[in-house]
């Protein structure tokens, strides 16, 4: 098996045709990177402002990485054809191998690959020592006339607030506890500052526009206490995406969750959207519960492998 190139060493024209690929792939599955999103990861790849390596010809492929907090964040992509699968591998192992001596986790990311070859790739990865799996599944819903018939009410002694009225802090603190002791905690990030950042992005419109008439927070009548979120982008014109929902681990199975999902189909329908959809960890499942009542339906799945460094005990970082 050939080895991967530094993509220092690729031409500007062949990263930028590799980063649209990649970027379609993404658009496909739901994620909407905006801007010049494309153009400036592989102008940080070409000057390694972003560690990254790649394949040319026989079927292209690209895998990179950055850091946040203690968790570095990869990402391959390859091209269809026969050496497929192998580059890939290779690609993932090259990651892990090159995973900042800072960084106790990788995760990393997946697109190009059919389910079938994402689950040969899983088989061959999964030996590795310090190797998890965590499956994304993608579930959509339709959005009916009598999705607005009714306006949902918060529980009792709650009320709603457009979510930029949260702050910043109160939404990443909410968000990095709604998700502690789950799969899905080391996401985005290890505390409160990642998730700050990712949600500034969000409201950055960074994965689709912003849609701030479709985003609601819940807070108590006094106003000094966020219980649960809900942030929704626009996917295409017909179609949004719920990107967060988040409830505080202590009002959670109280009627929140049901309440927010609920809330946005309204939305949604007064807005014109015929169709809204989301990601969720396959293991999450109280959240699969909650939009399977709801009418969602899966339709694709995705894949993360996250490649945890041994603790000074000598065990692999939980995660």
């Amino acid at each position: 098996m050939d080895e991967p190139r530094p993509a220092t060493s690729a031409r500007g024209d062949d990263l930028i045709e590799l980063t649209h690929a990649l970027r379609r792939e993404l658009r496909n599955r739901g994620e909407s990177p905006t801007g010049n999103w494309v153009e400036d990861l592989a102008e940080d790849l070409h000057t390694g402002r972003i560690q990254g390596w790649y394949y040319g010809e026989g079927g292209a492929a690209l895998g990179f990485q950055s850091m946040r907090s203690q968790l570095a964040f990869g990402h391959v992509h390859t091209e269809a054809g026969p050496l497929a699968l192998d580059r890939a591998e290779r690609l993932v192992d090259t990651l892990r191998e090159h995973m900042p001596p800072n960084a106790h986790a990788i995760d990393v990311g997946l697109t190009g690959l059919s389910p079938e070859e994402e689950r040969a790739l899983w088989d061959r990865l999964r030996g590795r020592p310090g190797a998890n799996l965590i499956v994304r599944c993608a579930m959509e819903r339709e959005i009916a006339p009598e999705d607005a018939a009714v306006e949902p009410r918060p529980p009792t002694g709650l009320r709603t607030v457009p979510v930029r009225d949260v702050s910043l802090e109160a939404l990443a603190d909410l968000d990095c506890r709604a998700f502690r002791h789950t799969q899905d905690s080391e996401l985005f990030g290890t505390d409160p500052a990642d998730y700050r950042r990712v949600l500034q992005e969000l409201f950055d419109s960074r994965l689709g526009r912003f849609l701030e008439e479709a985003s609601v927070a819940v807070i108590n009548q006094e106003g000094t206490a966020v219980y649960a979120a809900l942030i929704t982008s626009e996917q295409s014109p017909r179609q949004a995406t719920y990107l967060d929902l988040m409830v505080d681990p202590e009002r959670q199975r109280a009627g929140l969750g049901t309440f927010l999902v609920r809330w946005g189909f309204r939305a949604l329908r007064a807005l014109g959207y015929g169709s809204v959809r989301l990601w969720v960890t396959a293991s999450n499942a109280p959240a699969r519960a909650l939009y399977e009542r709801t009418g969602f339906r899966p339709t694709a799945t995705a894949s993360i492998y996250r490649w945890s460094r041994p603790d000074p005990g000598g065990q692999p970082h939980s995660g």
